[in-house]
């Protein structure tokens, strides 16, 4: 069984090395209308990541970014409207999942309506259960539905939802009752980045690695 070889190809290659193909942002991506644009992109994503062995692909973006001054996800965003977000993050998906990649729609439970920068601190998202499921769990419902195989967790914390003051990735509330319970999803779970200051600013890494695990994420990175 081979190690996980991991970018966030988000956009290509071009996301994190030079010297390679670079296509356009999600946000221009998501101004298409033809989402097969989208799908063979996502092949050739697919195959570009093959060739250098990286057999997991930190993408696509699935948050709605319905905060027009959201710090990180901004141009990360396939939009503002979850529908088309859906469409748009399942056909990138497909096409790298249809070449062999592990992929992860990120970021659950939704880090499109943050003004800060998990990175740094810990955002909040102070809407209820009904707002999170009627936009910034939509992508990850229609992905789920159509057999995405991973999702990656978000440090962000949902005080109408999880009194517990947790970030998502350490919250039983949003990685079981959210994402295994409601939303069905069986296939891999990752946590974005451990040592982001959303965990370490508030959390002993080691002893959040623990919580994420109980909390059900499949592999911490």
């Amino acid at each position: 069984i081979p190690l996980f070889m991991a970018l966030d190809a988000e956009n290509g290659l071009s996301f994190r090395l030079d010297s390679v193909i670079q296509y356009p942002y999600a946000m221009g991506l998501g101004a298409l209308k033809n989402d097969s644009l989208l799908y063979r992109m996502g092949r050739e994503v697919g195959q570009q990541c093959k060739a250098l062995g990286i057999n997991l692909n930190f993408a696509p973006v699935a948050d709605v970014n319905s905060n027009p001054n959201n710090p990180i996800i901004n141009y990360r965003s396939f939009g503002e409207n979850p529908e088309k977000v859906a469409q748009k993050a399942w056909a990138m998906a497909q096409g790298m999942q249809d070449e062999g990649l592990i992929v992860t729609a990120k970021h659950f439970p939704g880090h499109g309506n943050t003004l800060y920068d998990s990175h740094l601190t810990m955002p909040a998202v102070k809407r209820n259960y009904a707002q999170l499921d009627s936009i910034d769990f939509v992508p990850f419902r229609h992905a789920i539905e159509h057999g995405i195989n991973g999702i990656m967790s978000a440090h962000i914390s949902l005080p109408q939802v999880d009194k517990s003051g947790l970030p998502g990735t350490l919250s039983p509330r949003v990685m079981t009752d959210f994402l295994h319970d409601s939303l069905k999803f069986e296939g891999l779970v990752f946590s974005d980045g451990m040592n982001m200051k959303g965990i370490t600013n508030y959390f002993d890494e080691g002893k959040a690695a623990v919580k994420a695990l109980q909390a059900g994420v499949d592999v911490i990175e």
